[in-house]
């Protein structure tokens, strides 16, 4: 037997939000056909760690959605016959333009609106946290040490 944990997704407030790209599944039978399913986790702020769905169609064309997200998240333009892998898109950082919507029923969910690039602020703190992480110290310094 498999346990299962009813969980909601809280709604937030519409707005721009700093996040990454969590996870692309290919979702073959989506309302309108296939489908790339993308998971946001939101980086910072008041909601950071949660968690957002967004959807595109797999068409890789001058207008379609997967095209601006993939240019978003990966800051470079495209010409017709390139191609990219979903794969390159994960752990990316990107802005989100989140609104609510309504159901039929009256329950609300949030919806990305939008993908843009991250933001240079938080492309320097990724590079800094980045920098951070790789760097390393053999031993601290005692208060009476002088640096130069």
């Amino acid at each position: 037997m498999t346990i299962v944990e009813y969980k909601e997704q809280p709604v937030i407030p519409m707005g721009q939000y700093h996040a990454l790209i969590a996870e692309v599944k290919e979702e073959p039978e989506g309302q309108f056909g296939p489908q790339f399913q993308y998971s946001f986790e939101i980086t910072s702020g008041e909601h950071v760690g949660t968690s957002l769905l967004g959807w595109s169609s797999q068409k890789f064309s001058k207008k379609s959605k997967m095209k601006k997200w993939a240019t978003a998240a990966l800051e470079r333009s495209f010409s017709p016959g390139e191609t990219v892998d979903t794969n390159d898109l994960v752990g990316k950082p990107v802005q989100i333009g989140v609104i609510t919507d309504t159901k039929d029923d009256g329950a609300e969910f949030n919806k990305i609106q939008s993908v843009s690039p991250p933001s240079v602020t938080t492309k320097k703190a990724a590079q800094s946290a980045e920098a951070t992480k790789n760097s390393q110290v053999d031993e601290p310094l005692e208060a009476d040490e002088v640096l130069f």
